[in-house]
């Protein structure tokens, strides 16, 4: 599948959300809006400063590329993939959700101004998990140009949920945030994705990703770096719930793809601790944990 890494965009206006984080040795292209698919020439230029390179959320062909000028990677996650050739909402148990959560408001598709934008960051704080620390340079998150913005409403016009969405390739749309309001209704994240699924597909896109979840894997042998990144994940699921996010997005019955972290040279534990310390994972660890020794 031709994509770029996640939250990585193609776009088509003056507006970039583009962000690099380095020190002296290392340079993460967290975020990269891209006018055009100039991938391979961005790397090899950025690659001539002498900095290890670090790129996270390629898929298996991206990583394949990257491998032939010199990269190695590892397996830090997977990817929910609906193809919008198919019926993901089939199921009995998934249509009676979305029925449910349909009877306490509707759907609305929402285009960019800086009111919307403005009503994104403040339902933020609203969400589910809105009063911890919050994870930075992993996925978009806030309303530009060029997102797309599904927003579930009560009868008053009040959000309980939402979706926002970047191109990621010609053929396919990410879903950078999926956020629902702290005691929402059972439901409404269900019927949201359906009514994104949809639109995606009238827009004529391929495929809808629903994001990575990290610390899973395939049921198949995989290095050993990456065995250590599942048993850390299995750690540390009480700060970050992957599990859970697994559950909700399999619930779709989407393409499960492996995704991987890549480096323009070999792989070390300071890759792993900058990415980990530059997305604020650390201090949602630390938070966690000092919530639950207060009930001891």
């Amino acid at each position: 599948m031709n994509s770029l890494p996640l939250s990585w965009s193609l776009i088509n206006s003056e507006f970039t959300n583009s962000r690099i984080i380095s020190n002296k040795r290392i340079k993460w292209f967290a975020l990269q809006d891209l006018n055009a698919n100039d991938f391979d020439y961005r790397i090899l230029t950025e690659t001539e400063e002498n900095k290890q390179i670090v790129i996270r959320g390629c898929n298996i062909d991206l990583t394949n590329s990257l491998n032939k000028i010199g990269y190695s990677a590892f397996q830090f996650g997977m990817e929910a993939i609906l193809d919008t050739s198919k019926n993901h909402f089939e199921k009995k148990s998934l249509k009676k959700l979305i029925k449910r959560g349909l009877r306490h408001g509707k759907i609305k598709k929402l285009f960019y101004s800086q009111e919307n934008a403005k009503q994104l960051e403040e339902f933020r704080k609203t969400a589910s998990h809105g009063n911890e620390p919050q994870l930075n340079n992993l996925f978009q998150t806030e309303f530009n140009p060029n997102n797309e913005l599904y927003a579930f409403v009560d009868q008053n016009d009040n959000w309980l949920g939402i979706i926002l969405t970047s191109r990621n390739s010609t053929e396919k749309i990410h879903t950078e945030l999926i956020l629902r309001k702290a005691n929402a209704p059972i439901g409404i994240m269900e019927a949201l994705v359906k009514y994104t699924f949809e639109d995606v597909k009238n827009e004529r896109y391929k495929y809808l990703s629903l994001g990575e979840v990290p610390f899973i894997k395939y049921n198949k042998p995989v290095d050993l770096k990456s065995y250590i990144a599942y048993k850390v994940g299995l750690l540390l699921n009480f700060a970050y719930n992957y599990r859970g996010l697994y559950y909700f997005k399999n619930k779709f019955q989407p393409q499960w793809n492996e995704l991987f972290i890549c480096t323009s040279s070999k792989i070390k534990i300071n890759h792993i601790l900058f990415l980990l310390y530059n997305s604020n994972f650390h201090k949602l660890v630390f938070y966690k944990t000092f919530s639950r020794l207060k009930f001891y």
